[in-house]
């Protein structure tokens, strides 16, 4: 089973809760617990997933339901598209090389706690799709 998430600029990796409704928050707000404690061995309770890592978070929760508690062969692939001049904006930065990418989303597991190997990390794949050369191929 393969589930996708992919990117092409860096705004886009940053993402909060955004349900208002008390009975849903609540549900929502400790459904990660578990996939957290499971990813960092001693959590940290003053790391909040749903707080500029929510969709990315969302993903490795999902990638643990599968795969840890219902034992599927299940796989995240994290897929990163270079050179996006459509997405180009002034607030937004579009990273032209993997290594870019990397730095960002380097960033991006230290804001959720996570360490870069972790029990998950066999389980997802990092992309890198370079839009010139698809354009080449139309």
């Amino acid at each position: 089973m393969l589930l996708v998430e992919a990117k092409s600029h860096t705004k886009e990796l940053v993402s909060s809760l955004s349900a208002t409704a008390i009975c849903s928050l609540g549900k929502i707000e400790s459904s990660p617990r578990e996939p957290k404690e499971f990813l960092h061995r001693r959590s940290d309770p003053a790391i909040d997933w749903t707080k500029g890592v929510y969709q990315y978070a969302n993903r490795l929760a999902h990638l643990y339901l599968l795969s840890h508690i219902n034992g599927l062969d299940a796989y995240l692939i994290l897929l990163y598209f270079l050179n996006d001049k459509e997405m180009n904006s002034a607030d937004t930065y579009v990273p032209s090389t993997p290594g870019e990418w990397i730095s960002v989303v380097t960033h991006q597991d230290r804001l959720t706690g996570i360490r870069q190997r972790h029990p998950l990390s066999d389980r997802i794949i990092h992309a890198y799709i370079d839009v010139n050369d698809i354009e080449a191929y139309q």
